[in-house]
């Protein structure tokens, strides 16, 4: 009430009424009417014609449209829902705005205490404070045309967005990423306000389970096989003497062969149906062993040669399986 923004000595010289167990304030106005001007009320400052300051900043055009650089549109998964949601770049449009509303409430602040106070408590709704109260809080002109513009700047914000754009939060860094890639210029930082609307939620589905065929899962099991043949025989660890440890390490039949029975070193070894010699390289020990394995003799020559493989199965031909 008027009452609440007058203090004591403002109050005390004020007629009482009782009625009932409740209290009032009776208030009246005398003025000499041979020296009326014809007005017995303080005039209230006009509030900016947002929608022109709004085109004037570049936050709207002249149809009362949204500059698509300020709205971003996203799409993303939260709490089991594909989400679409609006994203309004406060941050940038507040900035935009400084100036013309530092330059409106300077206009304001022209005004007698009693247009000031008219203006805050009815144009802008901020009822409950006393000029005397302002000057208080505010003791520097500066700092209560700094109030005034950035009542301006919230009031023409809440008029402006809050049907379409009806929630707010901070906003993350993932919302100032978006942001920045619709509007590179956008001053929206991390913890900032941003306005959003949700055009769309829907339940996520879940996606289905596809239980793989038999010869996918020998597929998989061969191409885990390879791969792992293909770390076992490396070809810094590969020669003539080590080939045999390492071959009975994974089960693959290894035999020595002896050029005499007085020589105490073969002079071959057949590893499976294939033999090595002691001329041969470590990647014809490689090929062979991974032969030996399992491997197909096109997929062992293609790993030895640092090739993508295409892995197929053919029967008859399937990987041993190696036990732990």
């Amino acid at each position: 009430t008027f009452a609440e923004t007058l203090d004591e000595n403002e109050l005390k010289d004020v007629e009482k009424v009782t009625k009932g167990d409740k209290v009032y304030y009776k208030f009246s106005s005398k003025k000499d009417v041979r020296q009326w001007d014809g007005e017995l009320v303080t005039d209230i400052p006009a509030l900016p014609d947002y929608s022109k300051v709004y085109q004037e900043v570049n936050v709207e055009d002249d149809k009362g449209s949204i500059n698509t650089n300020l709205v971003s549109e996203i799409e993303k998964t939260e709490g089991g829902y594909d989400v679409k949601e609006k994203i309004l770049d406060i941050g940038t449009i507040r900035d935009n705005l400084e100036s013309v509303m530092s330059g409106q409430a300077s206009r304001i602040m022209a005004g007698s205490d009693q247009e000031i106070q008219a203006f805050t408590t009815f144009a802008l709704e901020k009822g409950g404070m006393t000029m005397k109260q302002f000057n208080q809080d505010y003791p520097d002109r500066s700092q209560r045309v700094e109030y005034i513009k950035n009542a301006l700047i919230d009031d023409s914000i809440n008029k402006k967005f809050s049907s379409e754009f009806g929630s707010f939060r901070q906003a993350t860094a993932k919302d100032v990423e978006r942001i920045k890639a619709t509007n590179p210029s956008s001053k929206i930082e991390v913890g900032q306000e941003i306005r959003f609307s949700i055009d769309k939620q829907a339940k996520v589905k879940p996606e289905e389970t596809k239980t793989p065929t038999e010869g996918e899962i020998r597929r998989g099991n061969y191409i885990e096989t390879a791969k792992y043949l293909d770390s076992r025989f490396s070809i810094e660890d590969l020669n003539f003497e080590s080939i045999v440890d390492l071959a009975n390490g994974e089960g693959i039949k290894v035999e020595k062969i002896y050029a005499s029975e007085e020589d105490e070193k073969p002079s071959k070894i057949k590893i499976g149906n294939l033999t090595i010699t002691q001329k041969s390289t470590p990647k014809q020990i490689k090929k062979i062993a991974l032969i030996a394995a399992g491997v197909k003799p096109k997929d062992a020559q293609d790993i030895i040669d640092g090739k993508e493989i295409a892995f197929t199965v053919e029967t008859g031909n399937l990987p041993i399986t190696k036990n732990n």
